[in-house]
């Protein structure tokens, strides 16, 4: 059956009083605040400026097109459109931590590290950098888990709180980041 279009001028939206709620009267019900309301994330330079003294920088992640969440790698001709994970760094940040593009990077949270391809663009803020989702290297083979621990974004994140106030979910953008290149680890190490 073909899609219908302005379905809610027939039945509505689904809410209780079938129209757009901006102010939510099921949020209200649950005790939340019924408007939407801005609060700040949990590691942030206004939020915990202790750790952003350790962590400057913001990191968030994106999904890539060619890929469908954690799959596709394996698909030869989706490897060679993006075949490494990649973070996009503007380029003055990157100037100011010694990184070139195309240098393999760390990028740190408190939780843990990953490695990935820096690619600098002033299309980000200096203060964020933007991390490629789900990775992980089929041609790695199961013994070594495909390396997923290597660049996946979710080495990153945790399933601890502090969780979302209406849906209960943690945080999985706006993390407290620092990066560096690889060759400088190996040098500490």
């Amino acid at each position: 059956q073909p899609e219908q279009y302005k379905r809610y001028e027939q039945d509505g939206f689904k809410t209780p009083s079938g129209k757009v709620e901006l102010y939510s009267s099921q949020l209200q019900e649950r005790g939340l605040d019924p408007l939407p309301t801005y609060y700040e994330p949990p590691e942030t330079p206004y939020s915990d400026p202790e750790l952003t003294k350790e962590y400057p920088l913001l990191c968030t992640t994106r999904k890539l097109a060619a890929y469908r969440h954690s799959g596709g790698r394996q698909i030869s001709s989706l490897r060679r459109s993006h075949p490494e994970p990649v973070i996009i760094i503007h380029p003055e940040t990157a100037s100011k931590l010694g990184i070139e593009n195309g240098d393999w990077v760390y990028i740190e949270t408190k939780r843990g590290r990953i490695k990935q391809k820096a690619d600098l663009s002033t299309g980000v803020d200096p203060r964020v950098v933007v991390v490629d989702h789900a990775w992980w290297f089929p041609e790695r083979g199961e013994a070594e888990l495909f390396g997923w621990a290597e660049s996946n974004y979710n080495v990153l994140t945790n399933g601890e709180p502090p969780f979302n106030r209406e849906v209960g979910s943690f945080n999985i953008r706006g993390l407290a980041c620092k990066v560096y290149k690889e060759f400088v680890a190996q040098l500490e190490s």
